[in-house]
């Protein structure tokens, strides 16, 4: 792709990237705040209650989920204890002393949250007819594929590595845009279920579901 075009498809993904900030803030009630809202009740009402069983083996600490009869919607009754519960499933994890961990509704919003943005990428790269650069084709089908894998070369294209960059890392798996929708667990006192100053840690479904009335007759 010549100089000129790189340049303007990079002109074009800077203002893709303030489309999806605005689509993706925490004030904008109308954007991904909304699908996030609908998915909350939906998991939150469904989903079943697992304890977690932790077993140490002396080398590593691993933690299990151990099913019960129980609805979550009647053990877990504030937003921060939903997103920190136990989905049932399990992970590996790399740190040192823990082995396999129980898998938490933490997991799955990131899953939300970056399926969500891809497609939101993908439909403005659609509208502004947007294309692939050449010299990428063989190793990638689309451009939002190329965007999201973090495999542009910076020195030959800084620009675009830097577009890109900022995308995958804010919107992409694990991006970082998603931290105001999460009750993250990283002192003493929140693993105690004290999230203090966050908007959502505090709410209840019932919560949840008075917003999503308030959301549709907007």
């Amino acid at each position: 792709m010549p100089t000129e075009n790189l340049q303007l498809l990079c002109k074009q993904l800077t203002e893709i990237k303030k489309d999806i900030d605005q689509y993706c803030a925490f004030d904008n009630k109308n954007g991904f705040y909304r699908k996030f809202v609908f998915w909350v009740i939906k998991t939150w009402g469904k989903a079943y209650y697992y304890e977690t069983k932790v077993i140490n083996s002396g080398y590593d600490v691993s933690c299990y989920p151990k099913s019960t009869s129980f609805q979550l919607k009647d053990k877990v009754m504030k937003y921060a204890d939903f997103i920190n519960a136990n989905t049932g499933q399990t992970e590996v994890t790399n740190n040192s002393g823990a082995g396999i961990i129980c898998e938490t509704f933490e997991s799955e919003l990131y899953n939300v949250f970056s399926d969500t943005c891809l497609e939101f990428v993908e439909q403005e790269i659609t509208v502004r007819n947007l294309i692939l650069p050449e010299e990428y084709s063989n190793s990638y089908d689309s451009l939002s594929e190329l965007i999201f894998s973090g495999d542009i070369d910076y020195d030959k294209h800084p620009d675009f590595y830097d577009i890109c960059d900022a995308i995958q890392s804010e919107y992409g798996l694990l991006g970082y845009k998603i931290s105001p929708y999460l009750c993250e667990i990283s002192s003493f006192e929140e693993a105690k279920g004290v999230w203090k100053n966050h908007p959502l840690a505090n709410l209840t479904l019932s919560d949840f579901k008075n917003m999503a009335l308030v959301s549709t007759k907007a």
